[in-house]
């Protein structure tokens, strides 16, 4: 039995006000999540052209120097 089908075996044997309950509280965190996935993806590519480098290549001096 996976997780999810033992998880769904619990939620059958909640009465019915539990599982309103535990509904609300599902749908509360999935659109908290949402919410945040937004918020990140809002600012996705903003410092684009800012550095004359790649992010990469500058991690790689970063790292290069702290070494010496």
């Amino acid at each position: 039995m996976t997780k999810v089908q033992h998880i769904l075996k619990e939620i059958d044997e909640l009465n019915a006000n539990d599982q309103q309950i535990l509904l609300r509280e599902i749908l509360k965190r999935v659109d908290r999540k949402k919410s945040a996935k937004a918020i990140l993806d809002k600012y996705r590519g903003v410092g684009t052209g800012i550095w004359n480098t790649d992010a990469q290549e500058y991690i790689n001096s970063e790292r290069a120097q702290d070494r010496v």
